[in-house]
């Protein structure tokens, strides 16, 4: 089997290889597939060469009706072509007939009598053309000279206008061709005229054509009622259509709707092929006269043809698909009693894997498969159990962690504030080391708060203010402090200790080393769902590559998971402070709190943090299920 996909892979059939592949893992792996391949295998040579019979009666049946069709359009091609190609010649005879001519040499405006006695002529002559072709409606000759048309259908009138119309221009200016107007409309009579009716079509040409030029034409009126005859007796199905245009593709008649034909493209060729009307598949043959260039349409419903075969196939079809049931019911009773099991179980197996710790087969058969399914279930309930214990531990050392960073800046904070009064102590008066001192212990009243780990925007604030009076009284009033607290989130809880270290390392790195004019901004607002609050100064600022050094160790905590802060901490080499305050957002708002740094060399830094309003996203607890 290896040694047939590597032919097939070298043939550059690497796809159908790959398929098979699949089709013999799925044969293998599966029970129920393997049963009913068998079954259906039985059936692929009943069902081949059902099909093959039926898709040869097929061909056969379209063949047949193909060749009846291009015989009998060819005999009434042929017809129609004699037909039109008469009327043409008939127009001929007509126009250079000398008497007709020389009855017309009239130049004269007004009619006088002899004038009149050579229309009357004119007007018997032509009125036997019945008699010659039964196809023509009626013959007419217009004397441009005088305005007056002759007609067997009417007699005479005078009609001066009649020079104005399509017809006569285009006449006069193609003396020598005849023009086929198929409507009353194109060739440009007047709605009016009741000489010339919608259900004639016209053949204008010059009179004369050959002899001396005069401004005469002779118009042929055809009757499509006898065209369309001709065209109908080549329908002999239901739903049939056929369709006659002239040399230029323009629509004659047709059997259908004249509303929804539309003209015969330019090259389009004769033959037999598929075309679809309004979604309705039909076999289309087309032939084209050799005389007159004129094309005859015939389109026949394939429904039509395939009647009594598609009886047929529709038998076939229903047999094919009574067998291949019967198959496949066959195999899923053997499948049910066998397999169904060991299918359970698999899906039962995935489920775990998949986190599914709820998963529970059906308990109910006491052999094999019944022992091998309680089993699963007891595996299940046990693993449930261990893996919740473990979370529940998880949980606990998140608790621990969190109580771990918030104790360590306690400490660091003592250490420098037990600095700052030791060397005002040296440097100034008892009475400023007194201040200290009570803002000192007002700024440890507020930090123990009674325990709780939550204060107020305004709490936060006024614990700021009493450690930001020590750093002042230490740096000797160096810099200057500004508060921009919006009023609508004073009273929102916040996290405590969370401002703390971010204005302790702006007055360390930034303004410290400015010396003198130094501004503190702390803000708070809320925005886009979020509580804002930012730090910023106008200190000495960080490079770029300080920056994004800075920026690279506190990404290292989205890194890493929240049940391990501690081991993504130890990665930590500097800016402990800022790591804990990032921690302890991550550890108790969830994914959606951040951190951000923005910082300019010899500008300021800008520490801004986003809580989200309403609590963390509790991705703990989703993480385990």
């Amino acid at each position: 089997m290896n040694n047939l996909y590597l032919k097939l892979g070298m043939l550059g059939v690497e796809p159908m290889a790959g398929w098979l592949r699949k089709m013999k893992g799925l044969f293998f792996q599966s029970t129920q597939f393997r049963l009913t391949s068998y079954f259906l295998l039985i059936l692929v040579p009943l069902v081949a060469i059902s099909l093959y019979g039926m898709y040869k009666s097929r061909t056969i049946l379209e063949k047949q009706v193909n060749e009846q069709m291009n015989s009998a359009m060819q005999t009434a091609m042929a017809y129609i072509d004699q037909t039109v190609n008469g009327i043409g010649e008939l127009s001929i005879l007509f126009s250079t007939d000398p008497g007709l001519n020389q009855n017309l040499l009239y130049e004269g405006s007004e009619l006088t009598n002899s004038s009149l006695l050579d229309f009357q002529k004119v007007l018997a002559q032509i009125s036997n053309v019945n008699g010659i072709n039964s196809f023509v409606s009626h013959v007419d000759i217009f004397h441009g000279a005088s305005g007056l048309l002759v007609s067997s259908k009417i007699g005479a009138k005078t009609n001066p206008l009649y020079r104005e119309q399509t017809w006569y221009r285009q006449a006069l200016e193609n003396r020598k061709d005849q023009i086929f107007y198929l409507s009353k409309e194109e060739a440009g009579f007047t709605p009016d005229d009741t000489l010339f009716s919608g259900n004639d079509a016209y053949l204008v040409r010059g009179m004369n054509m050959f002899g001396n030029a005069n401004n005469n034409v002779l118009i042929m009126a055809v009757k499509k009622n006898e065209l369309l005859s001709l065209v109908k007796n080549l329908l002999q199905m239901e739903g049939d259509r056929a369709h006659l245009y002239d040399q230029e593709g323009r629509l004659v008649v047709t059997s259908a709707d004249p509303q929804t034909m539309t003209a015969m493209a330019s090259g389009e060729q004769p033959g037999v092929g598929s075309v679809s009307v309004d979604g309705v598949p039909y076999i289309s043959a087309t032939v084209k006269g050799a005389r007159t260039g004129w094309t005859l349409e015939l389109e026949r419903p394939k429904a039509a043809i395939y009647t009594q075969t598609d009886k047929l196939r529709m038998l076939m079809y229903w047999i094919i698909v009574v067998s291949v049931l019967l198959a496949l019911i066959i195999s899923w009773v053997v499948y049910r009693g066998i397999a169904a099991p060991l299918s359970a179980l698999a899906h039962g197996m995935k489920q775990i894997r998949l986190g599914n710790l709820n998963a529970k087969l059906a308990e109910g058969r006491n052999d094999e498969f019944g022992f091998l399914t309680r089993s699963f279930n007891e595996m299940a309930r046990e693993q449930k159990h261990l893996i919740k214990n473990i979370y529940e531990q998880q949980l606990m050392r998140v608790q621990t962690e969190l109580h771990f960073l918030q104790s360590q800046i306690n400490p660091h904070f003592l250490y420098n504030t037990l600095d700052a009064i030791y060397w005002t102590a040296k440097n100034y008066a008892a009475h400023e080391i007194s201040d200290m001192v009570f803002n000192l212990s007002k700024f440890f009243r507020l930090s123990l708060s009674k325990g709780r780990e939550m204060l107020t925007v305004s709490e936060t604030v006024e614990h700021l203010q009493y450690y930001l009076r020590v750093q002042q009284l230490r740096y000797m009033d160096i810099f200057e402090i500004r508060f921009e607290i919006e009023a609508e989130c004073r009273d929102m809880p916040v996290l405590k200790l969370l401002l703390q270290p971010l204005v302790e390392n702006a007055i360390l790195h930034g303004l410290e080393k400015k010396q003198g004019d130094g501004l503190l901004t702390v803000t708070c607002g809320i925005s886009d769902g979020s509580l804002v609050m930012g730090v910023r100064d106008n200190g000495k600022g960080m490079s770029p590559e300080r920056l994004e050094q800075l920026r690279e160790q506190l990404r290292s905590l989205d890194a890493d998971t929240l049940l391990a802060v501690s081991e993504a901490k130890s990665a930590v080499k500097t800016s402990y402070g800022l790591w804990n305050v990032k921690a302890r957002l991550k550890l108790h708002y969830g994914s959606r709190a951040e951190m951000e740094i923005d910082s300019r060399e010899d500008e300021g830094t800008t520490i801004t943090i986003r809580i989200p309003i309403g609590g963390r996203d509790d991705e703990l607890v989703d993480s385990g299920g």
